[in-house]
């Protein structure tokens, strides 16, 4: 049975805390920089920190640490601080923390038993429960039989519940509805079962049943024929398993853009290094099916779990397609298509920091970090047998429980059936909802990106939120599809194969993306328009970001089409992009999206970009004076154009030049511990002011008859600064990044 695998992990995964163990090492130095940076929260706010997360980046040489507000010794919900901490010091910190948690919070005990509250809810969902039995439980935390209403054990959890201006004692409860439609994540009141908080970890990307289009691709005048692979992302010598698939692969986009190819043993074998079908992490094939460490794919046509094809002992995965069919008759090949695209996000992603530590989907880990047992199960064809669902989701419970990719066959308007399985974009799309929840808020918090608020006990969405995980997921489609030749201004659309359109349609969003604002308008306050969709309209308009950032990175540095080691603009923002998911706050909003990438760039590269992310940005209305507001409101925006001003940013520096023929050079540059200046000649009465990107002065020194003096800088975190040196009446501003 695919639907329940390794409860007795399930156990372990929930009561022991996701494998922090020693990670309280940190919180010292988390303590000490809240003591000097309490920004509107008193000291009892923050006298109850819990470590949920902790791992190294090895890419920025950052620990990411992950902590909650607890109160009363029981967690607050989502009450979150996100510190990126660098040779022991905080170098960047986000949080959703809540402030005055003494005078907000209501009872301390519940009314409610368990076994109670999962009654009250199963009430209001809908379901028809039978007996409930406590499994196990460590007196705040239980997990109760499945009730016959959830597919697996359900976790019912005491937490304190932020609502409006109240903090409540609330019962957290998971169910994995049998119909495999929703995996519930609730909060009720703990004293008198009103749903206070409702997120599914089940996105569903219908895309807003947008209508499809008939274009000359409705059906095809012959089967796609095989070709050898023209594309070479991979350049892998030594063989593991002599693997082979015959499948659109990596960049093409679906049957409309390209053709199937054989691809030999594409696994990146830094991720994957047994190969895809190894599921214990020791060398040797344990599957020659659709299955292994990272994915099982399998038809999952009617009521449970149906087909797989099997490649046999040479793990030869060569199946006919012939488009001209219903996808019944193409089953293996779908499967497959399915199966190299699952383990090409896992095995790309995995090089820019989506790995073991951070909450990937592996089966068994080959580090000693995060938690296991979780590969993706994608069912390819789902529910067909019932008609097409034009649909696709994803679920994504927090890390050491499986997540679900569910691709279903698409109606198209000439009544043919197309098959999601085959749309590289499509497949990309939702596991990039994987990636972006795992690494929101750390892989313990899985419901950091959840799209609307509930204000009443019936349960329905009375409020969307400006979250941005579509974005994130179209960003993930269009990097992967992304090829040679492509240019900024060219539309590039989602799905278009399974909706039947080529390149001059709209694909699913409200315009192709392109940086030519001509073909794609986009901008902040877009999303302040109640005609954009949420949550795809909204994140439409952040991916419109995204991309014109990639394309101006890829005008500055080139495009390389080595996905695992390319050095190109493209390499570049998909580093950006993950670093800004590990950097970001729980729920954030535009403002804080745009902050993280900026940080990100910072720990990357020194802060190389900063002006050329300011001004993408700031070109669609995220500039410096933008406003998000409340993250929770996706009405309440204000778009600015604007860049910093020149006392944080001054986009006329060059930021790698440090001795100049200017008056005074500051060196080195990058700088750690101390920096000089430096003057041509003795000067008197020099004013140095040091800035940090919030116009904040930090460092104030004024020097007499000086020609080379040195400025301590060790109480400051890296970053890039502004340095202003006045003298006589002469003013010069140098940028300064501190490493």
């Amino acid at each position: 049975m695919i639907r329940n695998f390794y409860p007795i992990m399930f156990l372990i995964a929930l009561f022991t805390g996701n494998s922090v163990q020693a990670q309280d090492e940190y919180l010292p130095i988390i303590k000490k920089y809240l003591s000097e940076n309490l920004n509107g929260f008193s000291a009892s706010d923050v006298s109850e920190l819990e470590i949920t997360n902790s791992y190294y980046s090895k890419n920025t040489e950052t620990q990411h640490v992950y902590v909650n507000q607890n109160h009363n010794d029981v967690k607050i919900f989502n009450a979150q601080g996100n510190f990126a901490i660098k040779n022991n010091k905080v170098v960047y910190f986000s949080n959703s923390f809540q402030n005055k948690i003494n005078t907000k919070t209501n009872n301390s005990s519940p009314s409610l038993d368990p076994i109670t509250a999962v009654q009250k809810l199963a009430s209001k969902l809908n379901l028809s429960p039978s007996n409930f039995e406590i499994i196990n439980s460590n007196g705040k935390e239980f997990l109760l039989s499945n009730g016959g209403i959830s597919q697996k054990e359900i976790p019912v959890k005491l937490m304190y519940q932020t609502v409006g201006e109240s903090i409540k004692l609330a019962w957290n409860i998971n169910i994995n509805t049998l119909d495999d439609k929703h995996w519930w994540d609730i909060s009720i009141d703990a004293s008198n079962g009103e749903i206070l908080f409702k997120n599914d970890w089940v996105l569903s990307c219908n895309f807003d049943n947008k209508e499809h289009t008939h274009t000359k691709f409705e059906k095809l005048d012959h089967p796609i024929q095989n070709s050898n692979n023209q594309f070479g992302f991979f350049n892998i010598t030594t063989l593991v398993d002599n693997s082979d698939y015959n499948v659109f692969p990596i960049p093409i986009e679906s049957p409309i853009d390209g053709v199937r190819q054989i691809v030999k043993q594409p696994a990146n074998l830094n991720a994957s290094p047994n190969g895809w079908h190894d599921n214990n992490g020791s060398p040797g094939v344990e599957f020659t099916i659709t299955r292994g460490n990272n994915v099982f794919a399998f038809e999952n046509r009617g009521d449970g779990p149906g087909s797989f094809p099997d490649g046999g002992d040479l793990l030869n995965f060569d199946f006919p397609l012939n488009l001209n069919q219903d996808p019944e008759g193409y089953i293996d090949a779908s499967v497959t298509n399915l199966f190299y695209l699952n383990n090409m996000m896992h095995d790309v992603w995995y090089e820019y920091g989506f790995n073991e530590a951070s909450g990937n989907f592996q089966n068994r880990n080959y580090s000693s970090e995060g938690n296991e047992f979780d590969f993706v199960l994608a069912r390819a064809q789902d529910d067909a047998d019932a008609g097409p669902g034009n649909n696709a989701t994803f679920s994504t419970p927090p890390d050491g429980q499986n997540p679900t990719m569910r691709m279903f066959t698409w109606q198209t308007s000439a009544g043919f059936e197309k098959d999601g399985s085959l749309d590289s974009g499509i497949v990309a799309h939702e596991y990039g909802h994987g990636i972006s929840n795992r690494l929101t808020g750390g892989p313990a918090n899985a419901s950091c990106l959840y799209a609307c608020q509930v204000f009443g006990n019936d349960g329905d969405c009375d409020q969307y939120t400006e979250q941005m995980g579509e974005g994130w997921s179209d960003f993930f489609a269009l990097i992967m599809t992304l090829k040679p030749g492509d240019t900024a201004d060219d539309p590039k659309t989602i799905a278009n194969y399974a909706l039947s359109q080529n390149q001059n349609g709209s694909g699913l969003r409200p315009a192709p993306y392109s940086r030519d604002t001509s073909i794609n308008p986009a901008t902040y306050g877009t999303t302040n328009n109640g005609n954009i969709s949420a949550p795809h309209g909204v994140g439409f308009v952040w991916a419109t970001m995204l991309w014109d950032i990639t394309w101006d990175l890829i005008d500055e540095y080139g495009y390389d089409n080595d996905l695992l080691n390319g050095t190109g603009g493209n390499n570049i923002a998909m580093q950006l992009v993950m670093d800004g998911l590990k950097l970001q706050t729980c729920n954030p909003g535009f403002v804080d999206g745009r902050d993280a990438i900026l940080q990100a760039d910072i720990l990357n590269n020194g802060g190389a970009n900063q002006c050329l992310i300011w001004q993408a940005f700031a070109d669609r209305g995220l500039g410096y004076s933008a406003d998000q507001g409340s993250s929770l409101d996706r009405f309440d925006q204000i778009q600015a154009f604007d860049m910093p001003p020149l006392n944080v940013l001054d986009c006329s520096l060059n930021a790698n030049s440090f001795l100049n023929e200017k008056e005074f050079s500051i060196y080195p540059n990058p700088a750690s511990g101390y920096v000089n200046i430096k003057a041509s000649s003795v000067q008197n009465d020099v004013t140095v002011a040091i800035y940090d990107l919030n116009g904040r002065m930090v460092v104030n020194q004024f020097l007499q008859n000086t020609h080379n003096a040195q400025i301590n800088i060790n109480s400051l975190a890296i970053g890039v600064y502004v340095v202003k040196i006045n003298s006589n009446g002469n003013s010069q501003t140098e940028k300064l990044i501190i490493q």
